[in-house]
């Protein structure tokens, strides 16, 4: 999976870098192709003096599929579980909904094969 940064008020330093990837690594094998692009976007807010001021966005480009996570947080880190766990919830959802359809699918075919059999 390749992965892209942007940082807005927020300096992206190793250590970060680092958690964004051991956290994504999590996710990888929920994500159908090699090809993947994630989009990571930490911002923090200078605006707010306490409460959640930090952002990150992270979003997945497999093939034709965009899955997009928000995560808001009082540290970066924070921000990056929230986000993280938002996404694999999103990608485990979807993942699910494929198999549904395949199985459904599937089913139906086998049901026009048997048209006109008695049993």
């Amino acid at each position: 999976m390749n992965i892209s940064y942007k940082t807005v008020h927020v300096s992206l330093t190793p250590e970060i870098e680092r958690y964004t990837e051991e956290k994504l690594a999590s996710i990888e094998k929920l994500i159908a192709g090699n090809d993947s692009i994630c989009e990571v976007i930490l911002t923090h807010d200078e605006k707010h003096a306490s409460g959640v001021t930090c952002r990150a966005d992270f979003t997945v480009f497999s093939g034709k599929e965009r899955v997009h996570a928000v995560g808001h947080g009082e540290t970066i880190l924070a921000a990056i579980d929230i986000a993280k766990d938002e996404l694999a919830n999103r990608l485990r959802r979807e993942k699910k909904m494929h198999v549904r359809l395949l199985r459904k699918g599937g089913t139906m075919i086998k049901n026009m094969m048997r048209y006109g059999r008695s049993e």
